[in-house]
């Protein structure tokens, strides 16, 4: 299992191959094996060439991949997610959604926190909408739609205004 938060265990001043090598020594069981796991989860985010780079230097798009991809170099079962595409740009979370699915079509459990409800629906089978800390529904976004929405056309963030209030909150 592991739990990826916001930024947290970044260090500016390394370049992102050399996290990666910190962050592998971790968790490697070998480092041949290593070496071709972290080669191939930065392929697969799409950071291969900028391996070199020093993490200050990339873009909040890049960090945010590279936080991913140290997360994913041991392959995890689990993976526990917070928030993985706040403030990225339209093209950065769209890669993000497409390699979350495609994990999850690998067999990869992800449990995901999210505001963006347009992306709870995406990439969730099954969720539940939190109000005050407590679970005040749980089921497949379809569900959720279907029970709870006034339209057919209506969409989770319909369902989540309808059910915790527009009230904003503290």
């Amino acid at each position: 299992m592991v739990a990826l938060g916001k930024w947290f265990g970044i260090v500016s001043a390394i370049k992102a191959e050399d996290l990666k090598k910190q962050f592998g020594e971790l968790v490697a069981v070998d480092s041949v094996s290593f070496t071709v796991e972290a080669g191939e989860v930065f392929g697969f985010l799409e950071l291969r060439e900028k391996r070199d780079t020093l993490i200050e230097q990339l873009s909040g798009g890049m960090k945010r991949r590279l936080i991913l991809a140290r997360a994913l170099i041991n392959m995890p079962r689990l993976l526990i997610l917070d928030e993985p595409t706040i403030g990225l740009d339209p093209q950065a979370r769209h890669l993000i959604w497409d390699k979350l699915k495609s994990l999850q079509s690998q067999g990869i459990t992800i449990v995901l926190t999210t505001h963006y409800l347009k992306e709870a629906a995406r990439l969730c089978d099954r969720l539940v909408i939190m109000d005050y800390g407590k679970i005040i529904v749980e089921g497949t976004p379809d569900e959720l739609i279907k029970e709870y929405a006034e339209t057919r056309s209506a969409t989770l963030e319909e369902v989540f205004l309808k059910l915790t209030g527009k009230k904003l909150r503290e």
